[in-house]
């Protein structure tokens, strides 16, 4: 159904006009079908440029010089363009034709196809609508994207309708709306597969070839301790982070690529242990990565700091109290770091509520308090309150110059009665520190929980999997609190409770077959 055309008599190689007469239009039209008469379009004129835009509706048409144009009203919101034409001629003097076909909702529900019919065309036009997505890269990412038959290529082969471009360490990408959450999985994909550059610097106060040792011994153990925490994180396949010690430029080289830079944090805060350990009193050192880990590490250097042995070095913030404190359980008490601080505070760079922490070693929450006490004392850390009784958990309490305290739950796991399988509620409250700073499993040897991984992307991702029974009181409990925080439940849950949840938090309630099974 053609609606644009150009005057016939435009081939002949001399200008048509700009202002159409209503003679010649009357005289072109005339052999058109009643139904079809056009409209006429009069141009605007404009001296200073070779052409003029014609719009009506959301549709704009651009005509040279030697063009004229009509139309009908087939310009509508509802309306559909399906194909879009432009023929150039040979001189600049010659027309230019532009054949715009479209499709309506009548034309559909008169012709089409029974499923066709079904078509919603609001949605149509709301999911062709462009957004705009920013991705932080390095400089080896781009390079790599840059070279032949790259992901970069491959990319644009299969998705023409999407741009992308280069500023600077950011990569933009310009996706049609219902394309979006496709786009961005994959070029996330292919960013995590690109492997980056970590650069930790060695104070002068260290000898990088003790980093070394003795045949490259050293360097071998500190392989592989890396390879240990990235077993442990992600099972046996793995993909390992290469070792690179650089004595005359001094730096230890770390090359991440795929789930390993999920890790960033553990294995950096090992390497800057090693390198502090061979000199008293070096300050945090300074870490240079840049792209999508730099940018993340440098908005949330939280889970670096408990991984380093040396403890921060002054405190401004509440936030800033929190962390030495977790620090101070970590390296001091040894001890372990769950629930609500690591999801929230860690991991997702949130406030905090409090600390809750799992005593090990026999430790009881009175010495463990004391112990605290005296260490904190130098940050002008007090403890105000504590241990008192706050369920299965001994409460102590800090105060300082930061405002409102910090309370910190100390768990002994040997008086806890009463515990039911699988011993955690979701996959987002099963995220720990241990005793070495590092972020690990709450339950790690239950194999029908889910992984480190999905539970550190589900808790970035504000989604959960409930593991209690939700038909008991318990189960419920749980499920609304991390609904109440803003959580999505991606499992399934039965009726009656399903409705009632459907009415409180119907936006919230998106399961996922995958993930509905029995976990407890």
């Amino acid at each position: 159904r053609d609606r644009v055309s150009t005057q016939s008599t435009g081939f002949e190689k001399r200008a048509v006009q700009r202002e159409i007469q209503s003679e010649q239009f009357n005289t072109q039209s005339q052999n058109l079908p009643p139904n079809q008469q056009p409209q006429q379009q009069r141009p605007q004129s404009s001296r200073q440029s070779s052409t003029a835009n014609y719009s009506s509706g959301d549709i704009q048409v651009r005509l040279s010089k030697a063009s004229t144009l009509w139309f009908d009203s087939f310009v509508k919101p509802d309306n559909i363009i399906v194909f879009h034409a432009i023929t150039l001629a040979d001189s600049a003097d010659n027309p230019t034709i532009e054949v715009i076909s479209y499709i309506s909702p009548s034309l559909v529900q008169e012709a089409a196809p029974a499923w066709c019919k079904h078509v919603n065309f609001d949605q149509i036009v709301k999911s062709s609508v462009r957004e705009t997505l920013v991705f932080d890269v390095s400089d080896d990412f781009q390079k790599e994207s840059m070279k032949k038959d790259s992901w970069m290529s491959d990319f644009r082969k299969k998705h023409p309708l999407v741009s992308l471009s280069f500023e600077g360490t950011k990569l933009i990408v310009h996706t049609p709306q219902g394309m979006k959450a496709l786009i961005e999985a994959k070029i996330s994909s292919s960013i995590a597969d690109c492997p980056e550059d970590v650069a930790i610097e060695i104070p002068k106060t260290v000898n990088p070839v003790s980093l070394i040792g003795k045949d490259g011994e050293n360097r071998r153990k500190m392989q592989a301790t890396i390879n240990d925490i990235l077993r442990r994180s992600l099972g046996d396949n793995f993909t390992s982070v290469p070792v690179q010690i650089q004595p005359k430029d001094r730096l230890v080289i770390l090359k991440f690529s795929g789930d390993s830079k999920m890790f960033l944090s553990s294995i950096a805060g090992f390497v800057i242990s090693e390198i502090q350990s061979r000199s008293e009193g070096v300050p945090i050192l300074r870490v240079d990565v840049k792209g999508a880990m730099g940018a993340q590490l440098h908005q949330n250097p939280r889970q670096l700091i408990l991984a380093t042995k040396q403890p921060p070095v002054s405190i401004v913030t509440r936030e800033d109290a929190a962390i030495v404190i977790a620090h101070a359980v970590v390296w001091q008490l040894g001890c372990m770091i769950y629930g609500g601080f690591v999801r929230d505070y860690v991991v997702r760079n949130e406030p905090l509520n409090d600390i809750d922490v799992r005593l090990l070693n026999g430790l009881t929450a009175q010495d463990a308090a004391q112990i605290l006490k005296q260490y904190l004392a130098s940050w002008d850390i007090r403890l105000t309150n504590g241990p008192t009784g706050k369920g299965a958990a001994q409460m102590v309490e800090f105060s300082g110059a930061w405002g409102k305290s910090i309370e910190v739950d100390l768990v002994d796991p040997s008086k806890i009665t009463g515990a039911r399988a699988p011993f955690v509620s979701a996959e987002v409250d099963n995220l720990a520190i241990d005793s070495s700073g590092r972020i690990c499993l709450k339950v790690g040897d239950n194999p029908k929980l889910l992984s480190l991984k999905k539970s550190i992307s589900h808790s970035m991702k504000k989604k959960f999997v409930a593991y209690y029974d939700p038909e008991t009181p318990m189960g419920k409990q749980r499920i609304q609190k991390l609904l109440g925080k803003g959580f999505t439940l991606i499992s399934e849950v039965p009726e009656p409770y399903k409705s009632w949840l459907n009415a409180q938090y119907s936006d919230l309630l998106k399961p996922q077959e995958k993930y509905s099974q029995r976990y407890w």
